[in-house]
Parts: C-alpha cells; sequence; structure tokens
C-alpha cells in the first residue's frame, strides 16, 4: 500500500469515526431535549376539565403506572420516552410520526372497533336462524371472529348507538398522550385533540361506571387473549376508582362543564367518532 492510498484510507476512517461520533451527540441532544421537554409538563388540577379528560382511562393508565397528574404517559426519562416509542411503532398502533397519529384518530370514524360491532350486530339482529347459524360456521375456525360475533349477538341490542365508544375513544385520549411523550405532539395541540373527545364520551355515556364497563367490553371485543391476561388486573382497577373515595373518579364529577377551554379546538383538524350507525 502507497503513501497515498494510506493517507485516503486514514482520511476515510476519520471522517466515518466524526460522522458517528455527531449522530451519537446529536441523539443524546434530542434525547436531552425530550427529557427537558416532559419535565417542563406542568401538574394538572385535581378535579378540571383536562383531568376529566385522562380520567376517560384510568382503567388502563393507572394499571401501566402512567401517571394522571401530568399529560405525559409515564415519567419524564430518556428510558420512557425510548420504550413509548417503541410501543407505538411495534405495538397496534404501528405509528413513526406525528402524520401517524393523526391518521390514526381521523380512521376511527370508519375504521373503529365500534363500527366492526355495529356492522355485526346489525347483521345479527336482521339474521334468520339459518343465516346466524352459516356465519357462526363461517368462522368456526377463526377464535378471534367467534369472540366478536358473540359480544356483538348478545350486547349490540342494549347498546346500539353507544357501540364500544368508551373502548376506541379513551384509547384514542391514551394515544394522544403517548405521542406527546414521544414527541410528536406538542403539549398545546395534545389537548386540542384530546378535549373534543372527552366531550363526546361525556355525551354517549351516564356515568364513570357506565364507561367503565363498556371500556372493558370493547377490551374483550379488541382482543379475548388480552383481556383473559389483563382482566384480573382491569377489573381490580375499575373496582378501585369506583369504590375508592379517593380515586380520580370521585374526586372528578362526571357531569363537570366541559366546554370551558382557554382556546378554539377547530385549528386540529380531527375528528372524532359519530354515533351514527355505519
Amino acid at each position: 500500500m502507497n503513501f497515498r492510498t494510506l493517507m485516503w484510507r486514514n482520511k476515510i476512517i476519520i471522517y466515518a469515526f466524526a460522522t458517528l461520533m455527531s449522530l451519537v451527540v446529536c441523539s443524546s441532544a434530542i434525547s436531552s431535549v425530550g427529557v427537558e421537554r416532559l419535565a417542563d409538563d406542568p401538574p394538572i388540577g385535581e378535579g378540571g376539565i383536562h383531568m376529566w379528560a385522562l380520567a376517560t382511562d384510568a382503567i388502563h393508565s393507572t394499571s401501566r403506572e402512567a401517571g394522571l397528574s401530568r399529560l405525559r404517559w409515564g415519567d419524564a426519562t430518556k428510558a420512557n420516552i425510548d420504550y413509548v416509542k417503541w410501543d407505538l411503532e411495534h405495538g397496534p398502533w404501528g405509528i413513526k410520526s406525528r402524520e401517524d397519529v393523526l391518521r390514526m384518530l381521523k380512521s376511527t370514524q370508519t375504521k373503529s372497533h365500534t363500527h366492526t360491532f355495529w356492522e355485526i350486530g346489525k347483521y345479527l339482529a336482521k339474521a334468520s336462524e339459518s343465516e346466524r347459524d352459516a356465519y357462526l360456521a363461517k368462522y368456526k375456525d377463526n377464535p378471534s371472529s367467534i369472540n366478536r360475533i358473540e359480544i356483538a349477538a348478545v350486547n349490540y341490542p342494549q347498546l346500539k348507538e353507544k357501540g364500544l365508544l368508551a373502548w376506541d375513544l379513551a384509547r384514542s385520549i391514551a394515544l394522544c398522550r403517548r405521542a406527546y411523550t414521544a414527541g410528536y405532539l406538542e403539549r398545546e395541540e395534545a389537548w386540542l385533540l384530546i378535549m373534543p373527545i372527552a366531550r363526546r364520551i361525556q355525551s354517549v355515556f351516564d356515568s364513570w361506571e357506565d364507561l367503565g364497563t363498556n371500556y372493558l367490553l370493547g377490551r374483550r371485543f379488541w382482543s379475548k387473549e388480552y383481556a383473559d391476561m389483563g382482566n384480573p388486573i382491569l377489573m381490580k382497577q375499575f373496582k378501585e376508582l369506583l369504590n375508592d373515595e379517593e380515586s380520580v373518579w370521585h374526586k372528578t364529577p362526571w357531569d363537570l362543564d366541559l366546554k370551558q377551554t382557554a382556546k378554539p379546538e377547530a385549528t386540529v383538524d380531527v375528528k372524532t367518532p359519530r354515533t351514527a350507525e355505519p
């Protein structure tokens, strides 16, 4: 190897090392900014409209130790930010950006679990006995579909327009919290997205108990496997929220006026599901 070749090789090595180090420093700086951003997330006062909104997902968020005292999901640490990002991308959501978040929120208008529940329930309500039998036979080898059919058959006549909106809408609020934690949404934007969903929940359900019962049913409809694994924990949380006088549900009136807000929400182009059947 001649001198010129050796010099070029060394330059390439030095350049590659410098590039790598700059990426490491940049990543560290971004993480530091993310942690500082979450550390500045102000606490939420008890009994207010923001606490009301976060309380809609209390069954899940308290079981996951996500907390309800701040908008962020979990602690203001790099480890938590990394975990939330990983979970959003590799979990059921498949989210890697702000655009993904907004797209997912919009999709609940036509592709939510409530819409599937409505479709199955409406069909079974009108089907003859032989048609129902044929429908079940069609999915007999698909446990997930059979689970959804059974839930819709039993619960659609009573729920109808309520569907499983507690599950769909409370999850949307939880998604906004996680997206804020991951850095995909700013704090103000997250609240602008959350509050219309909270008001929708309040207009559909009658009480925290009504919300919680529907939420757990929706979770079972979503996944019987996950419901069977997590139900003991979630049922415990549900009962504590209902019975503990110190719980967020007891401290936050269901009929709180949620229209009090400082800024207009129309600046964010995201709608929430309607109760009209698909």
